[in-house]
């Protein structure tokens, strides 16, 4: 059976084939631009349309073997009544229609030779938008890229193309990610280098301070002769090489300022700057010649006031005498941490805080010279630490808790004075701090 209709819109192909025995159905569809006119489907049948294979649904069109005029509708209400509207087709590619069925070569062949429409494959436009199957190859040579009975499209093509796309979506992602995360990277290593130049340069200007603080503590006669504490006060920044430092000194002691008697109970100092609102002295440098320990219940600016003469600590005793302009007067602490009779080095010894304690340098307990590397207080105890023990020529001694300590005294081993240069060096954002201890 062959069907054209001349009438329809766009360009189709709808093929069905039934073939059991001699009978052999055939449904083609071509149709070009829709025209004015009505058109009808011509039909072709070559077989028994009486035979038991013949579809019943479509009998009702035919009355014999020969072309007859249907309507459009009829040939779509039949073809649709089918069981669940799906054509059955047949791939066998033989060419077993009649001479009635055939075109110009006698093979089925359309204008171009092989059964095909005006476009080559013997397809219309489908209307529908149903894709067309070609079920004429057969031994007359007519091969067909569809002819495998699956609508004119490669197994799994449409889930192909959609993991494909779901890939390309994924690598767009992932670079999309790692474009950012380089990006960030850079940025933060661009700011790293200019923060560790900055910071660099930071260090350079501190380091600075500290050896022009040290060259003018070097043309200073006597450290502790100082109205103030730390020395300068206020310090002024000091540009150098586009950024600025700014150095002060801590000094571990002060000097008498007028002579007192051995019964005076105010002293008068340079300074009573960074010494605590009361505690405990040493005047004078050997404790056990004319050296005193005294406590004071007060201060103002340049004078210890309720001064207590000739005071123990821990067990060491004091007698009290007369004290001339320019003595010096040191801050007194007290031990907490029993000392054995070696030299080993120690991690970490406490004494009780006293704000004119350097944060490194050396102290003096009971004639032997200690050195600390730094410091820290807290609960009212200050904590050496990198202890370094048998300084001095001192004989090696234990010291009990209680025993009193003092920063280095004038006339020791190693050293008479010492002093703490702090120095801070700024270049733009970045701040740096250096600090040294000095002793002549």
């Amino acid at each position: 059976m062959a069907m054209q209709n001349d009438a329809w819109g766009d360009r189709a192909e709808i093929a069905y084939m039934y073939q059991h025995s001699s009978l052999t159905l055939v449904s083609r569809h071509f149709s070009s631009k829709r025209r004015a006119s009505a058109g009808v489907f011509n039909l072709t049948v070559s077989g028994n349309i009486n035979g038991p294979f013949f579809p019943k649904n479509l009998k009702g069109l035919f009355s014999k073997e020969s072309s007859i005029a249907r309507s459009p509708q009829e040939i779509q209400n039949a073809r649709h009544s089918r069981e669940g509207g799906n054509p059955i087709f047949n791939a066998n590619r033989q060419c077993n229609l009649d001479s009635r069925l055939r075109g110009n070569d006698g093979c089925g062949r359309g204008n171009d030779g092989c059964g095909r429409g005006s476009d080559g494959y013997g397809r219309g436009n489908e209307r529908y938008g149903r894709p067309f199957v070609d079920l004429m190859a057969d031994q007359c040579g007519c091969a067909s890229p569809l002819a495998r009975l699956n609508l004119g499209k490669r197994p799994g093509k449409g889930r192909q193309h959609g993991f494909l796309m779901i890939v390309v979506l994924f690598l767009i992602v992932v670079l999309i990610f790692l474009g950012t995360a380089l990006g960030y990277m850079l940025a933060n290593s661009t700011l790293a280098s200019g923060s560790h130049v900055g910071a660099m340069r930071a260090l350079f200007l501190a380091e600075s301070g500290l050896e022009a603080e040290q060259r003018r503590w070097a043309q200073n006669l006597n450290w502790y002769r100082s109205a103030t504490d730390p020395n300068p006060l206020a310090p002024a920044a000091q540009a150098l090489g586009g950024g600025t430092f700014t150095v002060s000194t801590n000094l571990p002691a002060t000097l008498v300022r007028n002579a007192f008697s051995p019964v005076a109970v105010t002293f008068n100092v340079y300074t009573t700057n960074r010494f605590p609102a009361a505690g405990i002295l040493q005047v004078e440098d050997d404790i056990t010649g004319s050296g005193e320990f005294v406590r004071y219940t007060g201060v103002t600016a340049t004078s210890f006031t309720g001064v207590t003469r000739a005071q123990t600590v821990g067990t060491v005793g004091s007698v009290a005498g007369a004290h001339v302009r320019s003595d010096n007067v040191y801050p007194v602490s007290q031990l907490r941490t029993v000392l054995a009779a070696n030299c080993l080095p120690l991690a970490s010894i406490q004494i009780d805080t006293n704000g004119k304690f350097l944060s490194a340098g050396i102290l003096d307990i009971e004639g032997e010279e200690i050195g600390y590397a730094g410091s820290s207080t807290s609960g009212g105890l200050m904590t050496l630490t990198g202890v370094t023990r048998c300084l001095g020529l001192a004989p090696v001694a234990s010291h009990a808790i209680g025993q009193p300590v003092t920063p280095i005294l004038v006339g020791g081993d190693s050293a008479d004075q010492q002093v703490e240069i702090i120095s801070t060096g700024v270049r733009d954002s970045n701040i740096r701090y250096a600090r040294r201890t000095i002793a002549r």
